[in-house]
């Protein structure tokens, strides 16, 4: 697991306002799909510039518990990613998901904090996000799916934000038909690339 207690913090201390793109809201929700009763990670990706954050694609880490060297390793990964001629210009990690245990669900988890707290040091001008995964509404086409939580000076709790937008409306109703035809099966994190390296973390060609 994530084993460090203190981490200091840093970010971009204003409201932010946070634009889910098609791509990374599928894949969050496909991965929390695929794992339905573990605990799932990932990093959010995009561009953000004066408190306007696009979280453009997401990239699906782990299913089993979080430890330092593995975090440390995915993270150089997906900055490397990020600076390739894959991504658009300007890409970088803006933040982080997290799909709870349905059985088990008790809020933002503290390791869910401290990842994102992380990336709030690294980035002094991000205020970086927790999108996560609202598993009672997984099976509504209505419903994103997702929530977004954020920290500011004036509030150090993480706390829902209401300036969430979904960029593609029609995402949700699309996630619900992948379900049907088992595309949630082929989604591939972190943890199964560890196991046969012919998975693709990046999911390039899920779509």
């Amino acid at each position: 697991m994530v084993d460090s207690d203190s981490v200091p913090d840093g970010g971009y201390d204003g409201e932010s306002s946070y634009t889910v793109h098609r791509d990374a809201q599928l894949k969050i929700l496909l991965h929390a799909a695929k794992h339905l009763y573990a605990e799932v990670n990932g990093v959010l990706i995009g561009t953000s510039k004066t408190g306007v954050v696009q979280v453009v694609d997401a990239i699906p880490l782990f299913h089993t518990p979080m430890f330092a060297p593995m975090l440390e390793t995915s993270f150089a990964l997906v900055e490397e990613y990020c600076k390739s001629n894959q991504t658009p210009e300007g890409t970088r990690i803006v933040g982080w998901y997290n799909g709870p245990n349905r059985s088990n669900f008790s809020g933002v988890p503290d390791a869910a904090t401290r990842v994102t707290n992380l990336i709030r040091s690294k980035y002094p001008d991000l205020n970086a996000c927790i999108l996560l995964v609202d598993t009672n509404a997984l099976a509504d086409p209505k419903q994103p799916g997702v929530k977004v939580y954020q920290r500011t000076k004036t509030n150090a709790n993480w706390t829902a934000s209401t300036n969430m937008k979904i960029k593609d409306e029609k995402a949700s109703k699309e996630f619900s038909e992948m379900l049907l035809k088992d595309k949630h099966q082929l989604l591939h994190d972190f943890d199964n690339w560890l196991e046969d390296t012919s998975c693709d973390w990046r999911n390039l060609g899920l779509f």
